[in-house]
């Protein structure tokens, strides 16, 4: 019961931490003002954490041993950056492509930097 506890505040706090950072990102590419980059930053991790969710059960029925997880990052990586692309989209339609797609790239770069670091702490 503890340990789920933890993952759950785990969890909770990278998507917290993510959603802050993205938010940021979205503010300094002048995609959004503050208070809308927020809660495009929150609608947007909140698509993607469902995404990943299920992708997983496909993931990782792959053959692929336990301690490589070199096919799940791309794979992961790109499914978020194309989900996040393709919402931000909808929500500045107009921001031209080419903002959009780098924002989504620095949101990952920062997400996933973020739970690596996360990750090595533990």
């Amino acid at each position: 019961m503890q340990e789920t506890a933890l993952y759950g505040t785990l969890i909770l706090v990278f998507t917290i931490v993510c959603i802050l950072f993205e938010s940021i990102v979205i503010l300094i590419l002048k995609i959004a003002t503050f208070g809308r980059a927020l809660w495009q930053s929150a609608l947007v991790n909140l698509v993607t954490l469902g995404v990943v969710y299920g992708l997983w059960p496909l993931l990782s029925r792959m053959d692929v041993g336990a301690d490589k997880v070199f096919p799940f990052v791309p794979i992961l990586f790109g499914a978020a950056f194309i989900v996040e692309a393709l919402l931000l989209k909808l929500l500045n339609k107009h921001q031209p492509i080419k903002r959009i797609a780098l924002a989504a790239l620095a949101m990952n770069l920062v997400s996933f930097g973020t739970l690596f670091m996360i990750l090595s702490i533990l």
